[in-house]
Formats: C-alpha cells, structure tokens, sequence
C-alpha cells in the first residue's frame, strides 16, 4: 500500500532514484485512467504523487490507482475557481486563464509528467 509519494520519499532516503521500468508502468497505467477519464468529459486537476495509490497484489505485481477525485470536473463546463495543489498544475490553472476548459485534459497530462519527473 501507501502513495507514490511515500515511495519517492522512501527511495529518496536510500539516495535512489524510481528505475525506469517503473516509471513506464505508472506512466502506462495513469495514461489509460486519464483516457477513459477526458473521454468522458471529466479531467482529475489534482494529480500528484499523494494521488497515485500502490495496491500491490505480490512483491512483483503492483497496480497504481489514482485517488482524491475532489477536484474532477467536467471540462466542458469546467470554471476556474478549482484549486489543486499549485506545485503541480499547469500554469494555466493556476492563472485561472477563461480558456482553460479548452485544454483541461492536456493540463492532467501535464501534472503526470511533472510527478513522474519528481
């Protein structure tokens, strides 16, 4: 169990770094949730790495599941008083731009890239 966050954090005390072969796999797997999500109008606005949850089925196999949909809007009609965590969304949030809604799901796709940057 735990968070992608307690992960990097665990990791980051052992002075290492998440191998790529792992990266690719949450990068695989949330890419498919944020599909299935943007194409049924609704976008996350608050991927981080506390929202990336590790349900682990034996030592080898792990699911990543995303977590926290307080902030899921629906992006056709989506208004720009949602908050998410600001080290992790798109400069256009947090700007609360009027086109946002326009580019919502691209914004998600920002966030997962820059929490596996992380």
């Amino acid at each position: 169990g735990g968070s992608l966050e307690d992960l990097i954090e665990k990791n980051r005390k052992d002075n290492k770094f998440l191998n790529e072969d792992v990266l690719k796999t949450i990068l695989h797997q949330m890419s498919n949730v944020l599909s299935f999500m943007h194409r049924s109008d609704l976008a996350h606005i608050d991927i981080k790495p506390s929202n990336i949850m590790l349900c682990y089925y034996t030592d080898n196999d792990v699911t990543y599941k995303l977590a926290d949909l307080g902030h899921v809007s629906q992006i056709s009609s989506f208004t720009v008083d949602n908050d998410g965590d600001c080290r992790y969304l798109a400069l256009e949030i947090i700007q609360k731009s009027n086109s946002t809604s326009l580019y919502l799901d691209k914004c998600d796709i920002y966030s997962l890239g820059l929490t596996l940057y992380v």
